[in-house]
């Protein structure tokens, strides 16, 4: 759940109120609480505004209203009228109002309320302030006896400020919004940036390029640090700018969240803003959220509407800052993708979700065994199952896979019935991330593709949402010897897929295996046919296969090994110009299978070196961010040992020497 607060009366705290509340569902909250206040118009307001956003046949957000029992029996209603108790409100005619009654007045006015809310069509209510369980009782049998009447009692329900701002007229219809004039601040930010940190501007290019012939991208030496020390200065004079190293001014419109927000929030503004729209921490400043909003709204072109700068403001959610980056040059970071705007290169596969996994793979067969309504109906089971996809479209998965081949080795049609069941997971619960529907059985790609598409429970209120669309699935895995089967549903369903570079013939390479050059021509092969069923380039993934390093040891002299072929295939199908834009991907877990230590680390190693070869995708664990995080010399010193194993006694010698090292150094106590 989630908190938001209708009781605020200027445009800009409201607004991002709602903006804010939109941004929290969209990350997975299911229902709100409200603010303590005492406006039944502010409150029907929420209502106007969820059913608006979220029309009531996409799936409706529950709202619990927060009632407070506002009396004399405590220091309350003081506290929040003299500002003591932050995003409280209490206006001075409310105030003198309760100081003039008693308690049962008090009372009288909390059992209205939860009418109201009940009225207004609220889930439930959340009953504070409450000395004794006999007032509790007492008010919400007094509400049970209002019950639809509560309209008669508005006046005793409405208290805001003087001149408070309300989203809708009285027809219910939406006012127009404020169209403010780009600050000075604001016009200077926006020129800057564009000049020099644009990066489709020729100014970005050239101070990028000067920065790194000088030698600053490094972080250190004289040049870095005259560079960062000047900017902090100017960005202190300009911006209130703390260094924190990983600057947010472009997404909030040249304001800064650290040195302007009491909070240093990320995503400003909390709910303690004051009636007026001044920081509830400090009622000497204006709001930052306020002054965000109010520079959005300048970049929509004098319209009273939510143009492209209201609409960026609301759909923006900034990512937490890399504590990492504290006083460094936020502007070096930022013009080398060090900060929170880097890139990763490698497309990553969430691998999590597999049956072969011995803990994951229980709780899906006990989850399965539940019965009718198992993955409507809430159980610890279906909950871990959920963190497992909600985790993985947090750690920032471009595919959130699901393998459950293990329950098809009895049953075929038990694997098909819960990719179903599956792919209605990812789409409610994935935040927008495609499912990679992983199965060597047809049945299960087939079925699980066809679910993706199809109008299952909960998937049009969460793109809805999530302001997302619903984009194409990953089919893993397409052999040479299924592609007729598969590829044909690229006419009615689109979606992208794995080419497992394997083939029903038998293998003619060094060892009985594969050589680099029929596992080229399969792709080759897997290509050409793609591109007669209107495939992308770039909706082609080649996997030619991962086998774990510990046992990756060619038992004849002159045989190659097995990571060898891997990545030189790799490296040959990205050198075919008629392939450009292809990607390549393997299952990086399967190489550190019987490692007996620093699996992790070994795996960042061998995305490293696959990633020198070309390599761009991987079904990974998306919580370990590989593809961003250096590996250790050492590790990759192993990797690339048996990289460049082709066979010769000089190259497996000193794969055979590394291994025996790794192991003696991480050898398990006995």
């Amino acid at each position: 759940g989630a908190a938001v607060s209708p009781f605020k009366y200027t445009e800009p705290s409201q607004m991002q109120q709602y903006y804010k509340m939109e941004k929290k569902i969209a990350c997975g909250a299911e229902f709100l609480i409200t603010q303590v206040g005492w406006d039944w118009k502010k409150s029907l307001e929420l209502f106007r505004y969820l059913k608006e956003v979220f029309p009531p046949q996409e799936g409706s957000i529950p709202v619990i209203g927060n009632v407070y029992l506002l009396s004399t029996l405590t220091p309350a209603p003081r506290l929040m009228h003299d500002g003591k108790l932050p995003g409280c409100f209490v206006s001075d005619e409310l105030l003198a109002k309760v100081q003039s009654e008693r308690v049962d007045d008090h009372i009288e006015r909390a059992a209205q309320q939860v009418a109201m809310y009940k009225g207004l069509g609220a889930a439930g209510v959340d009953v504070g302030g409450v000395p004794t369980f006999e007032i509790f009782v007492k008010i919400l049998n007094r509400a049970a006896q209002i019950g639809a009447g509560w309209e008669q009692f508005k006046g005793n329900l409405c208290w805001p400020t003087k001149d408070p701002f309300y989203l809708y007229d009285e027809s219910g219809q939406r006012v127009p919004l404020i169209t403010p004039y780009p600050t000075f601040g604001k016009r200077f930010f926006d020129f800057a940036h564009w000049a020099m940190l644009d990066p489709k501007h020729v100014g970005f290019r050239a101070f990028k390029k000067t920065m790194s012939v000088l030698g600053a991208d490094a972080g250190e030496g004289a040049i870095y640090k005259l560079f960062n020390s000047t900017e902090k200065g100017f960005k202190y004079l300009m911006f209130d700018c703390e260094e924190c190293g990983d600057c947010f001014l472009p997404e909030n419109f040249g304001l800064c969240t650290m040195g302007g927000c009491e909070k240093g929030l990320d995503n400003a503004p909390c709910g303690d803003a004051t009636a007026d729209g001044h920081c509830g921490n400090n009622l000497d400043r204006v709001c930052t959220g306020e002054r965000i909003y109010e520079a959005a709204a300048s970049e929509d072109g004098g319209k009273m509407i939510e143009g492209k700068g209201r609409q960026r403001l609301r759909t923006t959610i900034n990512k937490p800052r890399n504590p990492a980056l504290r006083h460094t040059s936020s502007i070096i970071n930022y013009l080398f993708g060090k900060d929170h705007t880097m890139k990763n290169a490698l497309i990553s596969i969430g691998e999590s979700i597999h049956a072969s996994i011995p803990k994951t793979g229980q709780i899906m067969k006990d989850l399965h065994a539940l019965g009718a309504g198992a993955y409507t109906t809430p159980s610890p089971q279906l909950d871990y199952i959920r963190a497992l996809v909600e985790s993985q479209a947090n750690d920032g998965a471009d595919y959130i896979a699901v393998n459950l081949d293990a329950f098809g080795e009895q049953d075929p049609q038990q694997a098909v019935d819960m990719m179903v069941q599956y792919v209605r997971l990812v789409k409610r619960w994935g935040r927008g991330v495609p499912v990679c529907i992983d199965s060597s059985s047809d049945a299960v790609l087939v079925a699980g593709l066809k679910e993706w598409y199809a109008n299952a429970p909960g998937v049009a209120d969460h793109v809805k949402r999530g302001n997302e669309s619903l984009h194409a699935p990953l089919l893993n895995s397409i052999k040479v010897y299924t592609m007729d089967k598969i590829m044909p549903l690229k006419k009615d369903y689109d979606f992208s897929f794995v080419g497992l570079l394997v083939s029903e013939e038998k293998a003619t390479g060094p060892g009985g295996s594969h050589s680099v050059d029929e596992l080229y021509a399969l792709a080759k092969q897997l290509f050409d046919a793609a591109m007669r069923h209107g495939f992308k380039p770039g909706q082609i993934f080649f996997d030619s296969t991962v086998f774990p390093l510990a046992i990756d040891m060619p038992m004849e002299p002159g045989v190659p090994g097995y990571t060898y072929r891997t990545f030189e295939t790799i490296k040959k199908i990205k050198a075919d110009p008629r392939m450009k834009g292809v990607h390549c991907s393997l299952g990086i877990s399967n190489s550190v299978r019987d490692l007996p230590a620093r699996r992790i680390g070994v795996c960042r190693a061998y995305v490293a070196k696959a990633m020198e070869y070309g390599l761009d995708a991987g079904i990974v664990n998306t919580a370990h961010q590989y593809g961003t995080v250096e590996a250790p010399p050492e590790l990759l010193e192993l990797v690339d040992a048996y990289a460049k194993l082709d066979g010769s006694m000089e190259k497996t010698g000193k794969a055979m020497e590394l291994m025996a090292q790794f192991c003696r150094d991480n050898r398990k106590a006995s």
